[in-house]
């Protein structure tokens, strides 16, 4: 039986946020109380008693049982205590598994428990798959990742340090896991999450501070102002777990629309516009299920703007469905901002609608009054009506370039961005042509630009910003067949023009050294033409 001292259990949270470690750096000493407040019949070990306790169910308790007897076998060792913790890990791995395939299949329906069962399942899968996953194995990642997110989401001071931790296992490769490590110091995996955060975040995706000179400005003056940096990593992450877990469905169009809009002809019209998404509960989208694979594939397009990839994830940090994120894309022209954009939305399955923010104003974008004889929806919830999805990815093109002010009947786009792109007034966001509130808070927004030094410091402070760099010679065997795939679509060509034989590489390769992928369009079509001028037997691809 364990000792009065051994009985000491530190809230769980307080293990994952650093403030407290194992008991005598043990996880088998740790484990002990929890499990006895669980069950409390464990300490004398009476089988029955153990049973009633688990709510009589026998594969529960078996399991419990069987975990704290791994514990009290792993206390009895002396000698050789590397193989008593592998031996303890195995064990409770097994027990863990067990527990995993079981909730699966009471979620599916095909195990029917009382609701205070299914808890306590819950409760010994989460403190297993701590123990586990803070000892580097990888079967409990995922679990131990959900159940750090959720933690990091209570109130309290542990709360952020949990997140960050988590944010910073996130990031690690699942062969990043020291599985097979010789010596087990717990609890490994905190010491790997401090170091992989720390690399990240000291990174940063931000734009460096740096100095940029307005020809406005007359050069015997200062003429100089700073940029300043949009958030980083760290208040990414706070922002992200300061908001509540998304339900399955938001209702973004209340039916109290109605009562707002006056008379019948308007009622009919919001009708007609907004269908069968007004008054419901439309679906959130929910994130990719292995960031990591996401994340590799878009880094194989896009190798030049992986921190702009990493930014996107990021931004989304523990969320199970997207939620409001800001990410400007900035840097200069045909650098592939625009395809990016396109990339980052449509692989998460988000509808992605590009605005030309380019001389526009405040009505062409966030709508007219539905009182109005020119009155329209605003384009955020036009595409949201359209899609019947609460979340959708909006991309501001040219966002620099918006004009109106406010003293012109058109307004600024850069005002009415100000509301839709806080967290708080994002959710009940006034629509000009509804006159009532809508929940904008789970949209994207993705703008992009070529410079933002002319963006208002109030509007950079609500965006990220993270820098393209131009794509390099060393990218010319990614994007020439890109390019070309895509003048094959436009013109209706065989898909075999998209290829190049070794004269028309090497003709690319001298032709572009890199920059403007719209430079590179150039070659590719001037290839395309001397290819054409040919005679047909020596158009080498379509041979």
């Amino acid at each position: 039986m364990p000792t009065r001292e051994a009985l000491r259990c530190e809230p769980l949270e307080y293990v994952l946020s650093g403030e407290t470690g194992y008991y005598r750096d043990a996880p088998h000493r740790d484990l002990l109380p929890r499990l006895i407040q669980l069950a409390p019949s464990l300490a004398v070990e009476d089988k029955a008693l153990v049973r009633e306790e688990c709510h009589n169910d026998r594969l529960l308790s078996w399991i419990v049982m069987g975990m704290y007897r791994s514990c009290m076998r792993r206390v009895a060792v002396h000698k050789n205590p590397f193989l008593g913790d592998r031996r303890f890990l195995d064990e409770i791995l097994q027990a863990f598994l067990s527990l995993q395939r079981t909730l699966q299949r009471i979620e599916k329906g095909e195990i029917d428990v009382p609701d205070d069962t299914w808890r306590t399942y819950s409760d010994v899968h989460e403190i297993a798959a701590v123990y586990l996953g803070l000892a580097g194995c990888r079967q409990a990642r995922r679990a131990l990742l959900d159940t750090m997110w959720t933690m990091a989401r209570q109130p309290g001071v542990t709360g952020s340090a949990i997140g960050r931790r988590a944010f910073g296992l996130a990031m690690l490769a699942p062969t990043d896991w020291p599985e097979n490590s010789e010596e087990l110091v717990y609890p490994d995996m905190l010491i790997v999450a401090d170091c992989s955060a720390d690399r990240v975040l000291l990174r940063g995706v931000a734009e460096p501070r740096r100095e940029i000179h307005d020809d406005g400005i007359d050069n015997d003056r200062a003429g100089l102002h700073r940029v300043p940096p949009g958030p980083t990593l760290d208040r990414l992450i706070r922002q992200s777990l300061a908001e509540p877990l998304g339900k399955p469905g938001v209702v973004v169009f209340p039916k109290s629309i109605l009562d707002s809009i006056g008379k019948g002809e308007n009622k009919r019209e919001a009708k007609a516009i907004l269908a069968d998404a007004l008054g419901a509960e439309l679906p959130l989208v929910p994130v990719p299920e292995d960031w990591d694979a996401w994340e590799r594939d878009r880094v194989a397009a896009f190798p030049w703007a992986f921190r702009a990839i990493r930014a996107f994830r990021t931004a989304q940090a523990g969320r199970s469905h997207f939620g409001l994120a800001v990410l400007c894309l900035h840097g200069s022209p045909g650098c592939g901002k625009s395809a990016l954009a396109r990339e980052l939305a449509e692989s998460c399955g988000l509808k992605f609608v590009r605005y030309q923010a380019d001389s526009a104003s405040e009505n062409s974008y966030g709508g007219t009054s539905v009182r109005w004889q020119s009155g329209h929806l605003g384009v955020a919830e036009a595409a949201v009506a359209g899609e019947k999805k609460a979340t959708v990815c909006i991309s501001h093109d040219e966002i620099e370039k918006a004009a109106g002010t406010r003293k012109s009947n058109g307004g600024s786009l850069h005002d009415t961005l100000h509301g839709a792109w806080e967290p708080e007034t994002s959710r009940s966001w006034h629509s000009p042509f509804l006159l009532h509130a809508v929940d904008i808070s789970h949209l994207v927004y993705i703008p992009t630009a070529n410079s933002v030094s002319a963006l208002p410091n109030s509007l950079r402070d609500r965006m990220t910003l993270v820098e393209v760099p131009e794509p390099s010679a060393e990218h010319l065997s990614i994007l020439a067949p890109r390019v070309a795939q895509e003048l094959c679509r436009q013109r209706g060509l065989d898909e075999g023009w998209a290829s190049f034989d070794s004269i028309e590489w090497e003709s690319l390769r001298e032709g572009w050294k890199g920059g403007s992928i719209r430079s590179l369009q150039a070659c590719v079509e001037l290839v395309f033409r001397v290819r054409d001028e040919l005679p047909l037997a020596a158009r080498g691809p379509l041979n």
